[in-house]
């Protein structure tokens, strides 16, 4: 049997991912992780797993991810809901070690945002595996919002990272725009009274 605490040995750093996008006042986080990450929070140290069991382990450790991936937006902690959590790659056959490492689950994570505007600035804080010695869970981190702008970062356990976003003031038009603008009124003005006034005549 392998034991938790000869793979934690074996691959001490484990560089993961996380999606985190802010629209309509909520924060839609995808925590991306090995499968070895699923078997360590659930302390499962079998060699080999049946794709059931391992659809079942992954679903077993969300709520893990809720409670050790903290959010703080304004220095308010911000509560997770777990959406629901899959497989990136459909699994037939049996889960092999080397599986392990290579397939990646997802856990889907939604928090309500406080209002802020056009500014998103938020805080990360990893506790995840914090438990397991000697094994160093570090997320690359990326946050988006629907205007397309990112900011980016690495998570290392323990340490919190602030990433902030914003958008851009709309733009101003410029003198030249502006002239136009007063061109197009007055032309316009012309055209009602020009307008007034030909009916006013056939009136007479």
């Amino acid at each position: 049997m392998l034991s938790i605490a000869s793979v934690a040995s074996a691959h001490p750093v484990l560089l993961d991912r996380i999606d985190a996008h802010a629209r309509d006042g909520r924060l839609i986080v995808d925590v991306h992780t090995t499968l070895r990450t699923a078997t360590l929070i659930t302390h499962d140290s079998k060699p080999e797993h049946t794709a059931a069991e391992m659809d079942t382990l992954v679903r077993d450790a969300t709520p893990y991810f809720a409670s050790h991936l903290e959010v703080t937006a304004e220095g308010r902690a911000l509560v997770a809901l777990v959406v629901g959590a899959s497989i990136d790659e459909p699994i037939e056959a049996g889960v092999t070690d080397l599986d392990l490492e290579r397939a990646h689950a997802v856990t889907h994570l939604s928090y309500a945002l406080p209002p802020s505007g056009d500014d998103v600035t938020l805080v990360f804080t990893s506790r995840v595996l914090e438990e397991v010695e000697g094994w160093d869970e570090t997320f690359a981190v990326v946050l988006s919002t629907d205007d397309s702008h990112t900011a980016s970062g690495v998570l290392h356990r323990g340490k919190p990272l602030t990433l902030h976003v914003s958008s851009p003031p709309a733009p101003q038009p410029t003198s030249s725009s502006s002239w136009r603008w007063v061109i197009a009124a007055v032309l316009a003005s012309v055209v009602i009274v020009a307008a007034w006034r030909l009916r006013s005549s056939s009136r007479r």
